[in-house]
């Protein structure tokens, strides 16, 4: 068997190590300006929403469900009716032994009052818990805010997180807030 010299073994394993080795990938101006396009869009997209002062919801608003919410509806949130207005976002709410979605909705926060968006909780022997969404004033009774335009939130079966339809109870048209 012929013997190869040293340069020869290593031409041949430098071609090798080529064949095995991943592209570089090259950082040019294109893809910076892509880049930035897309942290631009992805910003301008999730503009945040003017929200209310959040507190914890009280233990004795806590109801038993035997099973949780469909994932949330989307929603189109109309204008913003007044600098003062604050959005609250839709939710899932256990109603006659089933969930049915409350649209979001603008509205005025009421004097010194706090929300506590809908909360999820499982005791520690597994019984599941929601407390609703709910403005509280300082000594932990409920009042009600006053709302104002509500979002558009579509109707009928909602996707489960195994990716099948299932129905939902219709929307709340009318709900105290």
């Amino acid at each position: 068997m012929p013997r190869q010299s040293k340069s020869e073994t290593n031409v041949s394993q430098a071609s090798s190590e080529r064949a095995t080795m991943k592209p570089i990938h090259r950082v040019t101006v294109r893809s910076q300006v892509r880049h930035f396009v897309a942290l631009l869009l992805l910003s301008a997209c999730s503009a945040s929403l003017p929200g209310p002062t959040v507190g914890a919801a009280p233990a004795t608003s806590f109801v038993e469900v035997p099973f949780a919410p469909p994932p949330a509806r989307v929603e189109i949130v109309p204008a913003q009716p007044s600098s003062d207005d604050i959005w609250i976002d839709g939710e899932w709410i256990w109603q006659n032994g089933r969930w049915a979605w409350r649209r979001g909705y603008w509205t005025i926060p009421p004097p010194l009052a706090v929300y506590s968006p809908s909360t999820l909780r499982r005791t520690k022997s597994g019984t599941l818990l929601v407390a609703r969404g709910a403005w509280w004033n300082p000594s932990g009774q409920e009042v009600e805010a006053v709302g104002n335009e509500s979002s558009q939130a579509r109707e009928g079966p909602v996707v489960t997180p195994q990716g099948q339809l299932e129905e939902a109870a219709p929307n709340v048209e009318k709900t105290t807030h």
